[in-house]
């Protein structure tokens, strides 16, 4: 049916989505490998360097942690020589065990034709995504190149060493490693309390909740490793718990700073620098800070607020809409409530055309009421935005003291001063309808629905409710029968009553 054939279209969009992903993440590493082709940009650097190149991509902080292809990805952390050491490894044995299957040595035994198909398996997944970063996926590796070599009965030939000399040399790499496994030991359990540490920021992080004890939280360990999972740099996240728990900006901004260098590409650090600057008032330092943030990183929600509430504070009206622009593809509430809040602090009602021509209708029939309120104050201005309001506070009074009649001269009052906010109109009809002022009621509810929006239901609602105080059945059961396939809850007493 319908549902099947929209759901495959959504699974078809995802499967599009996904290989225009790879295909991305491909051409980077490759391009990358490229420009450092012998040692490549450091090992496990990737994940920090793919947010440089994807930025423009980028949404939110979630960033490409892995090329997708294991190829690709070592050769541009370890360059060339590193991704042939690896490599080489797994091709000399899938080839030492096909030529052994081939000169029917084999015959007997179907282990190598298995260990060929493992190896065969393991490169595949390699190219596509990414076993090197999985351990399990690794231990099962190593495990198949350990069963490969003991049934190719490989020796271990060492031309600089005579056999007699082989025993010390073996004890001698022992030893070497007791004596670094003391350090070892240190990092990984350094390591292993930064990383449940890190845990609890990044929670806090995303759930934006900075309520943990913020001296318990600065001893949190930001050195080793300094960033976590998701390549944000701790110094960061201490920032934020001084801007949000304390809202001293003058004390994070340092912290921001740090995170800055830690990881230079991820803009969140810098972002926030811009705006800790613009609450101690430094605009210019803010809006240098700020933009730089935004540009390198434009699908950013953070990062465009920031951006252009630094611009406001210069009223640099100009620059904000170029900002709007810059996104103009991102078709998201919050992006447009931030803008609209913004340009609605900075111009008055009759410089506002050229922002409300550029705007979507379908933000008037928003569920946010925030977005609408800046739109309000675009087209009308503030001050009549705010008699609007006190006027409909009022109305609701009378409405709430069945004061009904005074509620409806109040309810349109509103509604003339701001007739864009079509619930004004809505209650005016409900309210003379509660007054026994049926014919009113039925006018303000004709226009609603032929000029404003014929599928209003609620509108729909009371003029049948008046049709059937009218005894005008046979309309009003048309009308019901309509409700009833809405999803406004009609009672079906009144259904039962007046249309069987």
């Amino acid at each position: 049916g319908d549902s099947t054939f929209s759901r495959l279209q959504t699974i078809n969009s995802i499967e599009d989505q996904s290989s225009a992903e790879r295909k991305r993440y491909y051409k980077q590493a490759f391009f990358t490998m490229l420009e450092n082709p012998i040692l490549g940009i450091g090992f496990g650097n990737w994940e920090l360097e793919s947010i440089r190149t994807d930025s423009e991509n980028i949404k939110g902080y979630t960033v490409p942690y892995h090329a997708h292809n294991d190829l690709l990805e070592l050769g541009a952390e370890t360059g060339f020589i590193g991704t042939l050491l690896y490599f080489s490894i797994l091709i000399i044995v899938s080839f030492q065990l096909l030529i052994k299957y081939l000169n029917r040595k084999a015959e007997a035994d179907p282990i190598y034709y298995f260990l060929i198909l493992c190896f065969g398996v393991y490169f595949c997944d390699a190219m596509l995504n990414f076993p090197f970063a999985r351990p399990i996926q690794q231990m099962n590796y190593f495990g198949l190149l350990a069963l490969s070599t003991l049934e190719l009965k490989s020796k271990l030939k060492l031309s600089f060493l005579s056999e007699r000399k082989l025993i010390p040399f073996l004890k001698s790499i022992l030893i070497l490693l007791l004596i670094l496994s003391p350090f070892v030991l240190y990092s990984s359990i350094r390591v292993y309390k930064a990383y449940t540490q890190h845990y609890f920021l990044l929670g806090y992080f995303n759930y934006n909740t900075y309520t943990a004890d913020i001296d318990k939280i600065l001893d949190y360990e930001d050195q080793y490793p300094d960033v976590i999972s998701t390549t944000i740099p701790t110094q960061t996240l201490k920032g934020l718990f001084y801007t949000k728990q304390k809202e001293n900006y003058k004390k994070a901004i340092p912290y921001f700073k740090k995170g800055m260098q830690i990881n230079p590409y991820l803009k969140l650090s810098e972002s926030m620098l811009g705006f800790s600057y613009l609450m101690e008032d430094k605009i210019d330092s803010a809006i240098y800070h700020t933009e730089n943030a935004f540009n390198k990183m434009p699908n950013n929600p953070i990062h465009f607020a920031h951006y252009v509430i630094a611009l406001s504070a210069k009223k640099d009206t100009d620059k904000m809409k170029k900002a709007r622009e810059k996104i103009s593809t991102i078709d998201d509430e919050i992006i447009d409530q931030i803008y609209l809040q913004a340009m609605a602090n900075v111009l008055d009602k009759d410089n506002s055309k050229f922002i409300l021509n550029s705007l979507d209708q379908k933000i008037l029939k928003s569920d946010n009421d925030k977005l609408k309120k800046s739109y309000y104050i675009l087209e009308f201005g503030k001050e009549i935005v705010l008699k609007a309001g006190v006027a409909n506070a009022q109305a609701e009074k009378f409405f709430n003291n069945k004061e009904y009649l005074k509620a409806a001269q109040k309810f349109e009052e509103a509604s003339k001063l701001n007739p864009l906010e079509t619930p004004y109109m809505e209650n005016a009809a409900n309210a003379y309808m509660q007054a026994g002022e049926d014919q009113k009621a039925l006018e303000i509810v004709d226009n609603i629905l032929n000029v404003v929006d014929k599928n209003n239901m609620k509108m729909l609602y009371i003029k049948t409710l008046i049709l059937l105080t009218r005894e005008e059945f046979e309309q009003a059961c048309e009308y019901l029968a309509i409700l009833e396939k809405s999803k406004l809850k009609v009672p079906k007493a009144i259904s039962n009553k007046y249309c069987n």
